[in-house]
């Protein structure tokens, strides 16, 4: 039988002090690992971040299929076969993505947080979730999840709490997040993860907004 780490039930994790920021809470830590991280990956010292072992996993399977999906044909109003995208082809993605994403942050925006600062995902899972997640990993950004499950106030809540600048969303998102700008003083810009055509609705608005 293995030896279990004995902890309290009732206290599963800590919080760590002087770790809390606007917008942001403070960073929690299994209880029983409260004064010291684990600081590498079991038997591979040279993993200890998911940098890291992101980049082991992509030499190791470089041109394996890793993520697919299936198109959706609007004009046939269905879906095709599957389409695969090997390791390296996402790597290559991550890397493309996470550069763009900086650079509209630094120069676009004039945003001059370089590092930490809070990508929106707002999406159901799919490829371009993982890879604006991962590009957070590899370009030391945090990804915050947008979901409306919990109500419709849920979006305008966490963009607002966590001063969000930017969105990655599926376009049947963007709607909204046009429709609720003005609630949501922190957002600058909005990249869709699908095609779109020349304009997007907005609902109550007199034209659309040009993307």
């Amino acid at each position: 039988m293995p030896e279990f780490i004995k902890y309290n039930l009732d206290k599963q994790s800590v919080e760590l002090p002087g770790t809390r920021t606007p917008g942001a809470t403070g960073h929690y830590r299994h209880a029983a690992y409260a004064d010291g991280l684990v600081t590498h990956v079991r038997d591979a010292p040279q993993l200890k971040t998911l940098y890291d072992i992101w980049q082991h996993t992509v030499s190791k399977n470089a041109d394996l299929e890793f993520l697919g999906h299936r198109p959706y044909n609007t004009v046939a109003q269905s879906y095709g076969g599957y389409s695969w995208e090997t390791y390296r082809q996402i790597n290559q993605r991550v890397n493309a993505f996470g550069s763009g994403v900086m650079h509209l942050n630094e120069t676009i925006l004039g945003n001059s947080q370089l590092n930490r600062w809070a990508l929106g995902l707002w999406s159901h899972g799919r490829p371009e979730w993982f890879i604006s997640e991962m590009s957070c990993n590899c370009y030391n950004l945090v990804s915050v999840a947008l979901y409306d499950t919990l109500g419709p106030d849920a979006v305008e809540y966490i963009v607002n709490h966590a001063e969000i600048q930017i969105v990655v969303a599926s376009a049947n998102h963007i709607s909204a997040l046009l429709e609720n700008a003005e609630k949501l003083p922190s957002l600058k810009a909005i990249i869709s993860m699908d095609s779109l055509h020349d304009t997007v609705p907005v609902p109550g608005a007199t034209s659309a907004s040009q993307v």
